[in-house]
Order: structure tokens, then C-alpha cells, then sequence
């Protein structure tokens, strides 16, 4: 992955616009509303462990909308040790949340 990219999914960029991406599909497919924080399309693009611990801040609470738990201890190994395995468990939990959303509507 270009380190471009992988900076982004470390601070959390790419994940506000993952989240925001499903929201509507899931308001799309229920026709029900599903909101998330509105600041998580403007998350910082920036590699400071202070800025991506704000970052986290505002997505750790999101993800419990799309049934994605995330620990103390994994947000601290995203902020502290860009922990890449971190990243991919919960890129991997939204595609399943995306995923199942699409076949309990077929």
C-alpha cells in the first residue's frame, strides 16, 4: 500500500469516509435514518499521535453503530504503533456490517 494510503487509514481519514459511505447504503436499503457524527468528514489528515488520538476519539464511538467494538488498548496501538492489523480487523468488520446489510434486503 502506497504510504500515502496507509497514512490516511492510520489518522482515520479513510474511516470517516467509509462510515459515511455505508450510512447511506443502511438509509438507502431501511429507508430509516442513521446518523453519525458529522465531524468525521473532517477529521484531520495528519500523522501526529495527537491529532490521530482525536481522530480515534471521534470514530471509537461511531464504530459501535456498525456493531464494531474497539478496545482501549486496540485505539492506542492504532495511535501509538500504527498498528496495521488493528486497522484491517476493523476495515474487515465494516465490510461484513456492509456486507450482511445487503443480503437481509435481498
Amino acid at each position: 500500500m502506497h504510504r500515502e494510503h496507509a497514512l490516511k487509514l492510520e489518522s482515520g481519514v479513510y474511516f470517516g469516509k467509509l462510515m459515511h459511505a455505508i450510512r447511506k447504503t443502511v438509509m438507502k436499503k431501511s429507508r430509516k435514518p442513521f446518523t453519525v457524527d458529522p465531524q468525521l468528514a473532517n477529521l484531520q489528515d495528519n500523522s501526529m499521535k495527537k491529532v490521530k488520538q482525536k481522530n480515534w476519539d471521534l470514530i471509537a464511538p461511531e464504530l459501535k453503530k456498525f456493531n464494531v467494538k474497539l478496545s482501549l488498548e486496540q485505539k492506542l496501538q492504532i495511535v501509538n504503533e500504527s498498528s496495521h492489523a488493528t486497522l484491517m480487523d476493523i476495515i474487515l468488520k465494516l465490510r461484513e456490517f456492509d456486507v450482511n446489510l445487503s443480503a437481509s434486503s435481498a
